[in-house]
């Protein structure tokens, strides 16, 4: 099933950072970037907004698809909820992978 074309919000918390390994300490651009340009290897994925900031680990929506070029809802299909769980998976390896010492 091919991917849909869409932009992506993505706010990283400090419990992400930890949960990989990475402290506050660690280079937020350097992070940023990685997220940024993994997504962006998506099929699909267009303007991708990653940023570090507070966001609390019981907040559902760390992750937020939009149809490319709206700022309208993700539709409700099992194709978007599949491409909304691969963008959450990539953001998650690509922290992972910061994590490893170069």
């Amino acid at each position: 099933m091919p991917n849909h074309a869409f932009d992506a919000t993505i706010t990283l918390g400090d419990h992400h950072l930890t949960a990989v390994g990475l402290d506050s300490g660690h280079r937020a651009d350097a992070i940023v970037d990685a997220v940024r340009t993994a997504v962006q290897r998506i099929d699909g994925a267009d303007w991708i907004d990653v940023e570090v900031g507070c966001f609390p680990p019981d907040c559902p929506g760390w992750v937020t698809l939009y149809p490319r070029g709206s700022s309208g809802a993700m539709p409700d299909t099992p194709s978007w909820h599949a491409l909304h769980h691969q963008v959450e998976e990539t953001a998650k390896a690509a922290l992972a992978a910061a994590a490893v010492p170069a």
